[in-house]
């Protein structure tokens, strides 16, 4: 485990890429919140399913990296392959909060 709260797992590395999506579509995030709320409540829900899917998709690279991580392991390169994560981790982690508008 790095020195931020990433975990050099598989759920971290796939959820870490998640968020580095979310963020490179931070322009379309902004539509999408401002469509989800102006429409009715289930049309909104429908806009959020959407997004997730299409986010959710890119999840591939997440368990690539994760798949890295584990090589590294074996290979001797997994420490400093985590720590970077973990530096990679809280810059998007600052970024990711412009995207999170309307969620709980």
């Amino acid at each position: 485990m790095s020195e931020s709260d990433f975990e050099c797992t598989m759920d971290g590395y796939v959820e870490l890429t998640s968020e580095f999506i979310n963020v490179a579509l931070l322009a379309l995030a902004i539509v999408k919140e401002t469509y989800a709320a102006m429409l009715p409540e289930e049309l909104g829900k429908s806009v959020q399913y959407a997004w997730d899917g299409l986010v959710g998709a890119g999840s591939w690279a997440g368990y690539a990296m994760a798949a890295a991580y584990f090589f590294g392991l074996e290979f001797g390169y997994a420490d400093m392959l985590c720590e970077y994560s973990g530096y990679a981790s809280q810059a998007i982690g600052l970024l990711s909060q412009f995207t999170e508008f309307g969620e709980e």
